[in-house]
């Protein structure tokens, strides 16, 4: 008889898709039949809670960890896992239930809104439902499952997926609220502050509320639509289109301003080389092909060679002008390399910037005058379909 497989499941409770009932399918389904898979289901509502819960299981050696929640979630979980435990389990099972899901779709484990949709009605089985089924099953007869690989990445000490400086973490700026003049805020005041004060001055201004954000919540608790993102990501990419395109000079200005830096990649032989460029306005790195903002018909392939060199990230370098991008939006589509970007596979790009900058991991924000880029292992990750 062959040893139970062991699961530790991971639900982040302040995931854009998480609700009660997800939960509780997924509970059912995992410890429905306990025979030949055993583990444990923790849902947590912070990282302090998390890192509580990793502590207490250190010794419990999973051979799974599953972690539901979109991409911020599982930077945060494996960033944890890996510093609390020491090490990473053998497989890697997402459960996409956050607000983007990109660290999800290279495995075919995210429907998008149509997942946000059943999970909020309770009618059909959503992608994680599936993939809870599916490892259950595979626990049960003894079979092997599906897997596929993809890198993980390490920025500064923090695990994930993709990258976003320059323009790019500006649009996941934007797409989560926030604003033009709050960006611009936030580096002014970076620029004059110790590194130890960073974080609270980005707290104080993501704490910020509308004077209609309240009432918003009031009157209207049943908008499905607003819950998920989709209005807000069409807001978004309707918003900095019109701008760049009508030439508004607010979007024009934010969006071409140049990265005062320098930056550095690792060469084929190990050693680090710097790169002669022109003023790079944005900069993306990632594991996986595919990126959305929540709306997988939406889906673009900034990076379509991103798992063709084992050991390496691709990294993106553009220096092309906002309107230069939006004119070239079907070659993103299509997986195509844009004009004016570079495109590199590298194990490591760093970033030595004249001022602090402000940079996107997995959609949370970190900030920092150096930002190292590392590609740190290679993941295996149920899939239900590996290749």
């Amino acid at each position: 008889m062959t040893e139970p497989r062991k699961h530790f499941t991971i639900i982040n409770k302040n995931a854009g898709g998480y609700s009660p009932r997800e939960l509780g399918k997924l509970y059912d389904i995992l410890h429905g039949q306990p025979h030949k898979l055993t583990g444990e289901i923790i849902a947590t509502p912070d990282l302090s809670s998390l890192e509580y819960h990793l502590k207490r299981y250190k010794d419990f050696h999973p051979d799974i960890l599953g972690i539901g929640g979109g991409d911020g979630t599982a930077s945060q979980t494996l960033t944890l896992v890996q510093n609390v435990w020491g090490s990473l389990p053998e497989y890697i099972a997402p459960y996409a239930l956050g607000t983007m899901n990109n660290w999800a779709i290279p495995f075919g484990l995210s429907d998008g809104l149509i997942d946000k949709v059943k999970q909020r009605t309770g009618v059909g089985d959503t992608k994680a439902v599936q993939l809870a089924r599916y490892i259950q099953q595979s626990a049960e007869q003894g079979t092997e499952m599906a897997t596929q690989k993809m890198a993980l990445l390490d920025v500064n000490g923090r695990r994930g997926f993709n990258v976003g400086v320059g323009l790019v973490s500006k649009l996941v700026w934007l797409y989560y609220g926030k604003t033009i003049d709050q960006h611009r805020r936030l580096e002014e005041e970076l620029s004059t502050a110790s590194p130890g004060d960073y974080e609270s001055i980005l707290d104080g201004i993501l704490a910020e509320r509308k004077p209609w954000d309240g009432l918003v919540d009031l009157v209207d608790p049943a908008d499905v639509l607003r819950r998920l993102g989709t209005v807000n990501a069409l807001k978004t990419i309707a918003q900095s289109i019109s701008g760049i395109v009508v030439g508004r000079k607010k979007e024009r200005e934010f969006f071409a301003a140049p990265l005062e830096a320098d930056f550095y990649i690792m060469d084929a032989e190990g050693r680090e080389r710097k790169l002669e460029l022109p003023p790079v306005t944005g900069i993306y790195i990632a594991a996986y092909e595919k990126s959305t903002l929540g709306l997988p018909f939406l889906a673009v392939q900034p990076t379509p060679e991103a798992r063709q060199q084992p050991g390496m990230m691709q990294v993106v370098i553009t220096h092309a002008k906002p309107l230069e991008i939006v004119l070239q939006i079907p070659a993103l589509f299509a997986g195509m390399h844009l004009e004016n970007t570079a495109y590199y596979h590298t194990s490591q790009l760093r970033i030595v910037g004249r001022k602090p900058m402000v940079a996107e991991v997995d959609a949370d924000t970190i900030m920092g005058n150096e930002l190292v880029a590392t590609y740190d292992q290679t993941l295996k990750f149920v899939s239900m379909n590996g290749r």
